[in-house]
């Protein structure tokens, strides 16, 4: 064998090692994209009643914990979650605003009772 036969020889068991690496990584992509996809189908599944009726459970726990709590604070620990939830749905960018706006709303139902308390003392 001479060097120009070793080098074509080197070269495609590189090419086929690489194209084994590339198939290895492929795979590994489809198996995450199929899980992925998995996820955003249970996720879409999820209405925006079932996301509301959610953060209205957030606010009750923490009224619950403490009734006392302010509008800000409430707002300041569910803003997180509707952060998420808008990252999770993304794709509805249209009707972010009506959550947001079902949000403020449950907040200043849920702070009325509150700052009543707050008035009368």
């Amino acid at each position: 064998m001479n060097f120009d036969t070793i080098d074509r020889h080197i070269q495609e068991l590189t090419a086929i090692k690489n194209y084994d690496m590339v198939v290895a990584a492929g795979e590994k992509v489809l198996e995450e994209n199929d899980k992925l996809k998995k996820k955003i189908e249970e996720l879409e599944k999820k209405t925006y009643a079932d996301m509301l009726n959610e953060i209205d459970q957030i606010i009750r726990e923490m009224l619950k914990e403490e009734p006392s709590l302010s509008k800000e604070v409430i707002e300041s620990g569910i803003l997180e979650r509707i952060e998420e939830l808008v990252a999770i749905h993304h794709f509805r960018r249209s009707n972010i605003p009506l959550i947001v706006e079902g949000v403020i709303d449950m907040v200043s139902e849920r702070l009325a009772p509150v700052e009543k308390n707050e008035d009368a003392k």
